[in-house]
């Protein structure tokens, strides 16, 4: 399974990061067309991605499904924004369990909805849990000065895992030129190609629909390839290793064939309308199927704060009393309680608190 699952991950990383240096390349040209329309994707701001993954297999006899999908626009104009749409069902011993909600980042902040609550929870819910269906939450403040501060940190660490090495250490910038000469070496070797063009549309509009393979017998000798080409130049690369990874893919390979992967571009010769990435497989009891689309290029999305919500804050103290072992009771003001006579072996509410598991 692991040398399978190594070919899976780095067909998805030369598809994902290759496709787009391959429509930006004359090293295939199946259409001009296709390169002049990817030129102008060049200044992206604005797309959306929607996601759907179903699952489907037994356990012990019973049958076990899951649905789940997502819908989310993105909006990289000035400070950005998003929202994502998720829905989801879970079959299981007869039962299904369904759920729905929303996420907005917007103005630097993050807030969520619950709109659909598993139905079949419901009996044991408190009301005040069921009124909070439907209500916005500002799950976060200032959400960029976090992430900045783990973006520090984590360039901090990858220098550290060059330095290690002895490798010198190479920006997030060196790293994706590195990752466009892989995926330009792929192209040139055919391990990812065009293999043929139909006539489509997309929304009404008329385009070329392309479709992308990838090789997966050319992929093992591929990747020992670069692993060899890298050794030096990456940390973490065990050439050796890859080699015995790839060796055991090369013996999996018939197990590929109940694996389907489908990369697909639509374009009308001046813009990207579409793509496309279908992964299917068939394991034993289990099936999987995974499809995601990109859509709605630089188009313009009105994605606002909610006027009305409540703060992460007043949710949790709610829940805290709702669960207190003393009953649904609202939780007191810990402001002004410095000066409160604690049982012995207590020092605060903090360890009051974990004491009674909230």
């Amino acid at each position: 399974m692991g040398a399978k699952v190594i070919i899976i991950l780095a067909a998805l990383l030369l598809v994902a990061g290759g496709v787009y240096f391959y429509l930006d390349t004359e090293v295939l040209t199946p259409e001009q067309e296709l390169l002049r329309a990817a030129e102008n994707m060049a200044n992206l701001d604005s797309f959306t991605m929607e996601t759907e993954l179903q699952a489907e297999g037994e356990d012990a006899g019973e049958e076990l499904s899951l649905l789940l999908s997502a819908v989310t626009d993105i909006d990289r104009r000035e400070e950005g924004s998003y929202r994502s749409v998720i829905n989801g069902e879970v079959f299981a011993e007869g039962v299904t369990v369904d759920f729905g909600g929303e996420v907005t980042y917007v103005g630097d902040n993050l807030y969520g909805r619950v709109d659909v609550f598993p139905t079949v929870l419901l009996p044991g819910i408190p009301d005040e849990i069921r009124d909070l269906v439907g209500v916005d939450i500002l799950l976060m403040e200032n959400v960029s000065q976090d992430l900045e501060e783990e973006m520090e940190t984590f360039d901090e660490d990858l220098a550290e895992a060059f330095e290690e090495e002895g490798l010198d250490p190479m920006t997030m910038q060196e790293i994706a030129e590195h990752m466009e000469d892989i995926a330009t070496k792929a192209l040139e070797d055919e391990v990812i190609k065009v293999s043929e063009t139909e006539d489509d549309e997309v929304r009404g509009v008329p385009a070329t629909k392309y479709t992308i393979e990838i090789d997966y017998e050319k992929l093992p000798d591929f990747m020992i390839e670069i692993a060899e080409d890298y050794e030096d130049t990456f940390p973490g690369i065990d050439v050796e290793e890859v080699r015995e990874e790839m060796e055991r893919a090369k013996e999996e390979m018939e197990e590929m064939e109940e694996m389907e992967t489908e990369f697909y571009v639509w374009a009308d010769g001046e813009h990207i309308l579409r793509v496309q990435f279908l992964f299917e497989m068939e394991e034993e009891d289990v099936s999987l199927e995974f499809n995601t689309f990109f859509g709605n290029f630089n188009e313009e999305f009105e994605i606002t704060a909610p006027e009305e919500y409540m703060e992460l804050e007043e949710v949790s103290e709610m829940m805290m009393g709702l669960f207190s072992p003393f009953g649904p009771t609202p939780m007191p003001d810990i402001q002004g309680q410095e000066d409160m006579e604690w049982p012995e072996g207590f020092e605060g509410m903090e360890d009051f608190e974990e004491e009674l598991q909230f």
